[in-house]
């Protein structure tokens, strides 16, 4: 017999074999939860947003994942007019607070990055672009690089 698999145990699966848990992110302010109910919009709708939003790493990307979360980022309040219009409670707290969101990562591109004013390193190069799209509107919310 095949067990069943709801909405929040779907949702807890996703974010332990997430792409997006990492110190990095942790650092910049920004964290991320299971959802415990689907998004109002589809995940292809998601997609289609952040292509348009991000048309040269859609097109240069070798693959793309699309993932659903929660976000929280009190540090980012960047946010389109749009984007605040759109969703009430991003206009009332300013920043994203257990924002539902998909999180469309745009993978296998090779492009450099800024470096601190006084590295002496390497090129840093980073291999993924992503883009958070508003899970109750379609409205893309912000974009992140971190490996």
């Amino acid at each position: 017999m095949m067990k069943k698999i709801t909405i929040a145990t779907a949702a807890l699966l996703l974010a332990a074999s997430t792409l997006h848990i990492t110190g990095k992110m942790l650092a910049a302010g920004m964290s991320i939860e299971a959802p415990t109910s689907p998004g109002k919009i589809k995940e292809r709708e998601a997609l289609e947003s952040a292509k348009q939003q991000s048309p040269g790493w859609a097109r240069d990307a070798k693959e793309v994942k699309v993932e659903y979360h929660l976000m929280t980022n009190k540090r980012y309040q960047g946010f389109s007019e749009e984007a605040l219009e759109k969703n009430a409670n991003l206009k009332a707290n300013k920043h994203m607070n257990k924002t539902p969101v998909y999180i469309v990562s745009f993978i296998g591109m090779e492009y450099e990055v800024g470096a601190p004013i006084k590295y002496k390193g390497e090129k840093i190069i980073h291999h993924e672009y992503n883009v958070v799209v508003d899970a109750t509107t379609g409205v893309p919310l912000m974009g992140f690089s971190h490996r």
